[in-house]
């Protein structure tokens, strides 16, 4: 497969898998809603990117026709579903957004493909459809809907066999990354503390759940290698796999944090038990999922934040 197709291009973990993508010599159509952003996320390979802009404006009908046409014009043989409309907490003023986002939109993307004759899908669910470590047991909405849209995966691969995989992630660090995640807010307050000589400290809760988290380069590289698996797959019979990208080491967050300490050389300035765990903390990570066959996280919890530091200030300097 040379011809993919890219949904949530300007996300963490989507800019790095376009720029990959386009590295390994693969054909890279993208959609966004923002060419601002997809400048702002990607500005050195942009030349190389086939952009379709989605239009909100136009029916729902209509957008699934074009999206099909474009799908046909580029000959496309390969979804990669990365968009997702995230939420740790939400109100009544986010249900619409996340329905929009994480189902009806991944529901107008499988209309387009069952139109244009696309197979093939690479979809990322998330490690928060399993509280209580059980099989299904949603952690928030925003993991209620994400496995409503496999739920209705499943009729599209039973019906229009579009061959799929389905990739569960857990927790996801490295550079680029400007989510508000607690790596990246860690790094923020750092700054802040050496620019502003500031005393803020950091409330986090005891710090005894466990967290399994995976290198960026490790993710995309998984993402890869789920299409390359999905590639020799072309017979008329349903195909659905589901599989984690997890690595083989949890830790606490206090443990995460030490780790963290060593790398920089600075003591964070966080108070333990400062607030209490989100409502539903996981305090562990599912294990019922198979690990993606052929691959491994290359890069343990030391050895990726070394490399995600390194690459920062490599930036900086250029």
């Amino acid at each position: 497969m040379k011809q993919i197709f890219v949904t949530g291009a300007t996300g963490f973990i989507g800019k790095h898998v376009v720029k990959t993508l386009v590295k390994q010599n693969y054909q890279v159509s993208v959609l966004v809603r923002s060419m601002e952003k997809l400048k702002e996320c990607v500005p050195e390979i942009l030349n190389q990117l086939t952009v379709y802009q989605i239009k909100d404006s136009i029916k729902s009908e209509k957008k699934i026709e074009e999206l099909a046409e474009f799908f046909l014009q580029r000959q496309i043989e390969c979804v990669i579903h990365l968009a997702t409309n995230y939420r740790t907490e939400s109100t009544k003023s986010d249900i619409e957004g996340l329905i929009e986002g994480n189902i009806t939109f991944g529901v107008q993307i499988l209309e387009a493909m069952k139109l244009a004759g696309v197979k093939k899908l690479i979809y990322t669910g998330s490690s928060w459809q399993h509280y209580q470590n059980l099989e299904y047991c949603p952690v928030n909405v925003y993991a209620a809907t994400k496995q409503a849209f496999e739920d209705i995966l499943s009729y599209y691969t039973e019906v229009e066999k579009i061959h799929t995989i389905i990739l569960e992630i857990y927790d996801t660090y490295g550079e680029e990354d400007t989510r508000n995640k607690i790596i990246n807010n860690w790094k923020q307050v750092i700054k802040r503390r050496k620019s502003q000589a500031t005393e803020e400290m950091i409330k986090l809760s005891l710090g005894e759940q466990k967290l399994d988290y995976v290198y960026i380069e490790d993710i995309v590289n998984g993402i890869i290698k789920a299409m390359q698996l999905l590639e020799p797959v072309t017979s008329d019979k349903k195909y659905k796999k589901k599989y984690a990208l997890s690595s083989d080491t949890v830790y606490t967050l206090k443990e995460i944090a030490v780790i963290f300490e060593r790398i920089v050389q600075i003591t964070l300035p966080i108070e333990w038990g400062g607030k209490p765990y989100r409502i539903r903390e996981v305090m562990e990570p599912y294990r019922g999922l198979e690990r993606l066959p052929e691959w491994k996280a290359k890069y343990s919890l030391e050895e990726g934040l070394q490399a995600m530091f390194q690459k920062e200030k490599q930036k900086n300097k250029e």
